[in-house]
């Protein structure tokens, strides 16, 4: 037995943290006939087995029996590496019930249901993030790992499933990074620490293979103090050094909500990047306003707004920057949008600035991301800048440029910010700006959108009266190329009133799977509707029904065409579908366009 691993400083100040209540004394005893016995029995024995004596190793045995049945779980591994620990303590004198208290209260604030939930879907939360944050701070490496496919699952598990104490051989360090973790008040830390150790270790990672870089990762373990206090100070760093917004979204997420996880992953998977929020510019484009509703007492934005130089980059085009610009921002060249030799060389421009500055991306409205992976698509609206700054953000990402944020609703959100605010945009004229519609009064708002339904309404019966008229003076003629044109208009007339039905399946990102039912995906002139099928109309159940004006973006999978995803309004989930026919989905895209295109034509032309 190696008694050089038994804790010798002072862990009182950390127990206290963890529990400062007093606990009375209770038991432990739990009778070992759980269905999955054996298995904790053979992970007792070999848990810290050069360390723990036979009797420690009965008694952690009954300490995570007794757990899984207080808290009604499945042992799961992960559990033990955690309990041996705060098992440890009792050589100190710390009695087991207070032992088993100590592991309990750990897991159930920084754990809660890592072990409950039977997919894990908590740790793919942990995942998610920790790709996100190392794209957003250590971008080589994070390219790295992308190129060689390598994902965070083969040498991060261990990491968030036992909180590193499956890493670090010694007790003490343990402990300090618990200690940590309960200072900082954040069950994200963890992947902080994650970024650090690579970041620590990256030099003895990269030496290797590429084929074995995961393996070698999988090896490394923290040993001693020196290099403890190197990666938490890192951590730390890395988390002060991002935007107050993303702090704060960062921490209000919520991966251990089993009622909310799929929507929470199914959000973060869709995000390429980090984002930032119009507040966090404007707080450093107009230092002296107040750019938030917190009351002056109360208000600690200003004190929590990072410090570190950013750099705006307004990507729209000349056209939308006619309707203003924000002062002390940089207006990118927009020859990109025609020469893409002119788009790759926007980042050389900043290399200076790489890793000092923070670089905000400006769009002109809400920024739809295809996922982390940047899937191939193509924007419903045709939106040249949503196009441009996808291919931009992936060439800064790919030269190393750290700190790459996309701002939250682009110029109009900023927009709507500083006229709340009174906040002066360069060579901004109320008159001409789309955006100003919002400050006009909401009856003339409605007098819009009404006009607007009543130009569609009109068009269809003007069609539908004129190929009427048309047929009837052609008929008596009976000339056979008046019939040829007759056709012809009743055609053009009927392209309102197509009605096209796709066969598909349900797609789940999250699993990576497609239901087993089929059902039918209607595309009609003005809404989408996906039901399911069945010879009785009154069984085909209606799942989603959407109007075509909410749909922003269709994406889909290069190697497989099949996979369309629907991407709606914010408030909407996205739509993924998996269509019976490779050939199909074009149709489909293409007929829901024309209905788009139509939809807007009419409105312009009675405008």
């Amino acid at each position: 037995m190696e008694e050089e691993n038994s804790p010798q400083f002072n862990v009182e100040n950390f127990l206290l943290l963890l529990c400062p209540e007093a606990i009375e004394e209770f038991t432990i005893e739990a009778e070992l006939d759980l269905p999955n016995q054996r298995i904790i029995k053979t992970d007792s024995e070999r848990t810290r087995s050069k360390i723990l004596t036979n009797e420690e190793k009965t008694n952690l045995e009954i300490l995570l029996t007794k757990f899984c049945k207080e808290e009604k779980t499945s042992y799961k591994q992960g559990m033990n590496e955690i309990m041996a620990p705060f098992l440890i303590l009792h050589r100190q004198g710390i009695p087991l019930y207070m032992v088993y208290t100590y592991f309990k209260k750990f897991v159930n604030w920084f754990l809660p249901t890592m072990f409950v939930d039977k997919s894990f879907r908590p740790l793919q939360g942990f995942f998610v993030i920790f790709k996100l944050l190392l794209r957003y701070h250590e971008p080589w490496i994070s390219n790295f790992f992308q190129t060689n496919s390598i994902s965070p699952e083969f040498f991060a598990t261990s990491w968030f499933l036992t909180a590193f104490a499956g890493k670090i051989s010694n007790f003490e360090i343990i402990y300090k990074v618990w200690e940590e973790m309960i200072v900082e008040n954040d069950r994200l830390f963890p992947c902080y620490v994650g970024i650090a150790f690579l970041i620590h270790f990256k030099a003895q990672i990269m030496v290797n293979k590429d084929n074995i870089i995961q393996q070698s990762i999988s090896q490394i373990m923290l040993e001693n103090n020196e290099d403890y206090e190197k990666i938490i100070q890192i951590a730390k760093k890395l988390k002060n050094n991002m935007p107050f917004s993303i702090r704060q979204k960062l921490a209000s997420i919520d991966i251990f909500n089993l009622e909310t996880i799929n929507s929470t992953l199914d959000v973060l998977s869709n995000q390429y990047c980090l984002t930032a929020t119009p507040r966090d510019v404007l707080e450093v484009i107009f230092p002296e306003k107040k750019t938030c509703s917190c009351a002056e007492f109360q208000c600690v934005c200003k004190e929590e707004t990072y410090k570190t130089p950013i750099l705006l980059l307004d990507c729209r085009p000349k056209a939308q920057q006619k309707h203003g610009i924000f002062p002390n921002s940089a207006s990118i060249d927009t020859k990109i949008y025609e020469d893409e030799e002119i788009l790759n060389e926007i980042p050389d421009n900043y290399v200076e600035l790489r890793g000092i500055y923070h670089i905000f991306l400006l769009g002109d409205k809400e920024f739809q991301g295809s996922g982390f992976e940047m899937e191939h698509g193509a924007s419903i609206s045709n939106d040249q800048c949503q196009i441009m700054m996808e291919n931009l953000l992936e060439i800064f990402i790919s030269k190393g440029f750290p700190h790459v944020s996309i701002i939250e609703g682009g110029f109009k959100e900023c927009h709507n910010l500083c006229m709340k605010y009174s906040l002066k945009i360069d060579n901004h004229k109320n008159s001409n700006c789309p955006y100003c519609i919002y400050t006009r009064s909401p009856s003339k708002i409605r007098e819009k959108i009404k006009k607007i339904k009543k130009a569609v309404r009109n068009k269809a019966h003007f069609l539908s009266t004129a190929v009427k008229t048309i047929k009837n003076s052609f008929a008596a003629s009976g000339d056979d190329t008046n019939k040829r044109r007759t056709i012809a208009i009743e055609q053009n007339s009927q392209k309102w009133d197509e009605i096209r039905y796709f066969s598909c399946k349900n797609y789940d990102k999250s699993t990576k799977s497609f239901s087993e039912e089929i059902f039918s995906f209607l595309v009609a002139r003005d809404e989408l509707i996906l039901f399911k099928n069945s010879e009785r109309k009154s069984e085909r159940n209606v799942q989603t029904r959407i109007k075509i004006t909410d749909l922003i973006r269709v994406t889909s999978k290069t190697k497989q065409k099949n996979r369309v995803t629907f991407f709606f309004v914010k408030d909407k989930q996205p739509l993924r579908l998996v269509i019976s026919n490779e050939n199909t989905p074009n149709e489909c895209v293409e007929l829901i366009m024309k209905y788009i295109s139509l939809i807007g034509n009419d409105a312009r032309c009675n405008n």
